[in-house]
């Protein structure tokens, strides 16, 4: 992803270019337009994402996977707004009455656990645990006794989920691994317990309701997200400790996450013969629309010397969730999570104490700012502060 970063700095230069299959969109205003222009520029892939040859269009598993991709987008669909405001409703509902609480409850298992561990990685061992049981307590999903394989299992299908919708056109293979995973994310909602092996063939005929495949898209989104979300911000918050207190915390956030957006990129499909920054896209053309890089673009004022972490920035909307009407319907409540885990860290002197020992950017993963290891180890307040100058951070 640095090679991403350098490949930013250079294309917010020119006027966009077509590479292989897609335009890269990276200018903040060619970014903002293209997600406020929801005409010219539509969401809904799911007709190219299965357009290969090899792929068997009367497989069950296909009609599935096409079935579950085209009702996950409700915007605009009639009736959809009923499941819209249900989902909402009980979401605000729980984020008001319980989130914190089952945060502190999950934050402090996870803090007598890891007592005495030399080392940890925050992302799995920590970040992850806390938000896969508040979502599950969110939305209703039965925590069972072997819990931890549970929440591992749930992040890993929702990593497949995430990974495999970003791709412009999926092989069979891709077909039947993401069908395999919305279900099993679908199931979680109606009841299952998420424990058992490969699902029956014939469980791809099942017709699910317009809430439960809505739900399994809040459920799978918060879990593959709000981790990284999370992990992103802490990283930053703990290089640049020295600039952060109680009263700018959520500013600081912000800042981490504008400088290692989560999300990177998004796609969309171009509708008709439109102009962006100077070029023209063709209708039917593939857009390759760089949030990461809109949050980065120095040209804009609020962003000079993007690279900074700087909490005098002027205030300017980020990209890392979207813009307009299709901005992502889950970024209050994971906002409202991350920072209540990292408000928690906070005040109990956790991120004051945390040493990085290695950072590793998983730069497999193309659409997202990720980690596949996090390493960590806690050392005495006092310590911490002695050693400020000497620290060191090892980023792969």
């Amino acid at each position: 992803m640095n090679t991403f970063y350098s490949m930013y700095d250079n294309l917010v230069k020119i006027p966009p270019i077509k590479l292989s299959d897609s335009w890269l969109i990276t200018k903040y205003e060619d970014v903002k337009n293209c997600l406020l222009n929801t005409k010219a520029f539509s969401v809904r892939r799911a007709g190219r994402m299965f357009e290969n040859e090899a792929i068997d269009q009367e497989h069950p598993k296909t009609k599935f996977a096409k079935d579950v991709l085209h009702r996950w987008i409700i915007h605009m669909d009639d009736g959809a707004n009923d499941t819209k405001k249900q989902l909402v409703k009980k979401i605000v509902s729980f984020t008001n009455g319980r989130l914190e609480s089952e945060v502190n409850l999950r934050y402090e298992e996870l803090r007598a656990k890891l007592a005495g561990k030399e080392e940890y990685d925050l992302k799995y061992d920590f970040a992850l645990p806390i938000v896969s049981s508040a979502v599950m307590a969110m939305l209703g999903v039965e925590r069972t006794p072997q819990y931890e394989q549970q929440e591992l299992k749930i992040f890993r299908q929702s990593e497949k989920v995430a990974i495999l919708v970003e791709e412009i056109i999926l092989s069979m293979e891709e077909v039947e691994e993401m069908a395999d995973s919305l279900l099993y994310l679908i199931k979680l909602g109606a009841g299952f317990d998420g424990l058992d092996e490969e699902p029956r063939i014939e469980e791809f005929e099942t017709h699910y309701s317009d809430f439960d495949i809505q739900q399994s898209l809040i459920l799978s989104t918060f879990v593959y997200s709000v981790p990284n979300l999370i992990v992103n911000a802490v990283k930053g918050i703990v290089e640049n400790i020295e600039q952060v207190n109680a009263n700018n915390l959520k500013k600081a956030i912000l800042e981490a996450l504008r400088i290692e957006s989560p999300v990177q990129a998004v796609l969309r499909i171009c509708t008709e013969d439109t102009s962006v920054g100077g070029a023209i896209i063709p209708v039917g053309d593939t857009l390759t629309v760089f949030v990461g890089s809109a949050n980065r673009d120095g040209s804009v004022e609020a962003f000079a010397d993007p690279t900074k972490f700087d909490l005098n920035r002027k205030k300017m909307p980020l990209m890392t969730f979207g813009y307009g009407v299709h901005k992502c319907i889950g970024q209050a409540i994971g906002m409202a999570i991350g920072n209540q885990v990292i408000k928690k860290m906070w005040e109990s002197r956790l991120i004051q104490s945390l040493r990085i020992n290695e950072a590793v950017w998983d730069d497999h993963v193309l659409g997202y700012r990720t980690m596949s290891s996090f390493t960590v180890s806690e050392v005495p307040i006092l310590e911490a502060a002695s050693a400020d100058s000497q620290s060191s951070v090892t980023i792969e």
